[in-house]
């Protein structure tokens, strides 16, 4: 019978594995005998593949949190956006390591700022220059830009004096030596004569 091999007559005959067809005990046969490419070289599924075309090679499953093959990720699911793909491959600004859920992050520091995964992101990993060095917000400022390189600026008015700031008294009021822009006032207050109390010394 085809794909079958008799040894001698009174004895079982048993698949032959690696000819393409899957035959008896066989639950796959993509033409070789081959361990680790889905199908082993006793003709069994290999964990982490689908074989559903005898002869062909398998397919790894992607979604499934084992990363095989020619798969580039696998984060437990087919969701794109989260820096697996739909197809386990690795997405632009993401950088992946090891498999299962959570093995993805944006890359901080590219210039790039991934909606949902970074704050900000000014194409460095320094702190102290309104984006961290993992990519959210410091103290004293507020970041804007998403895809871009982030704008972080210093929060006037919340009585933290940061970079271009040449003042931040706490308020946003002009007329008290520090303008609602944060910079030194050069108005000197000015006295009225109809109040001005004369001294004698």
């Amino acid at each position: 019978t085809t794909g079958f091999v008799c040894p001698a007559a009174g004895f079982a005959c048993l698949p032959i594995i690696g000819d393409g067809l899957v035959v008896g005990t066989e639950q796959c046969d993509d033409g070789n005998q081959n361990n680790d490419d889905g199908c082993s070289a006793n003709g069994q599924v290999e964990d982490g593949y689908s074989c559903p075309t005898p002869g062909a090679a398998c397919a790894t499953i992607c979604g499934d949190g084992k990363k095989r093959g020619a798969e580039q990720c696998d984060d437990a699911n087919t969701a794109n956006g989260d820096g697996c793909s739909a197809s386990c491959t690795v997405e632009d600004y993401f950088t992946c390591n090891g498999q299962g859920a959570g093995s993805c992050a944006a890359i901080c520091g590219d210039g790039y700022t991934v909606d949902g995964y970074e704050v900000c992101d000014d194409g460095n990993t320094a702190n102290g220059d309104g984006c961290s060095s993992v990519c959210t917000a410091e103290q004293g400022y507020a970041c804007t830009g998403v895809g871009t390189n982030s704008d972080c600026n210093a929060i006037c008015g919340d009585g933290l004096k940061r970079e271009n700031e040449q003042c931040d008294d706490g308020n946003l009021f002009d007329g008290d030596g520090c303008s609602a822009m944060c910079t030194i006032e050069n108005t000197a207050p000015e006295c009225s004569a109809a109040f001005a109390t004369p001294i004698t010394l």
